[in-house]
């Protein structure tokens, strides 16, 4: 299982009510923080890249939640495939870190590079205009 944790089973009606829940997470406060902190650490990022499976690795490299817990300067990193241990060390929704690792995680082929590039405009596309930084 991968650490998003998200399955083919759920039916039709279940699968909108997790999606309502991940909009609701997005557009909330700590959502919109969320968002906000991954996208300043990947902006800042001298190589833009972003790795997948891991949080953050010992060489610093990171994926999206991975670039939250650096610039939020949380040294103790939760166990990745853990969405709610993860979900409580960055103070945001388990559905919203499950998210999360899922659009850094989901497209298997796609280099550091690429991975950082989707990711990015997926934030683009999710923060509210008000909460999207300067520049």
């Amino acid at each position: 299982m991968s650490r998003h944790g998200y399955s083919e089973d759920l039916d039709p009606l279940e699968h909108g009510h997790w999606r309502g829940m991940v909009a609701s997470a997005i557009r909330g406060k700590r959502g919109q923080r969320l968002l906000r902190d991954i996208a300043a650490y990947m902006d800042a990022m001298p190589v833009k890249a972003l790795v997948r499976g891991d949080l953050v690795t010992p060489e610093g490299d990171a994926c999206a939640l991975g670039c939250a817990f650096l610039y939020r300067k949380i040294a103790a990193t939760p166990d990745p495939e853990d969405p709610e241990a993860v979900a409580e060390a960055l103070d945001i929704s388990h559905v919203l870190a499950k998210e999360v690792a899922y659009v850094n995680d989901e497209f298997v082929g796609y280099d550091d590079m690429r991975r950082w590039t989707v990711v990015r405009q997926w934030i683009r596309e999710n923060l509210r205009e008000e909460a999207k930084p300067n520049g």
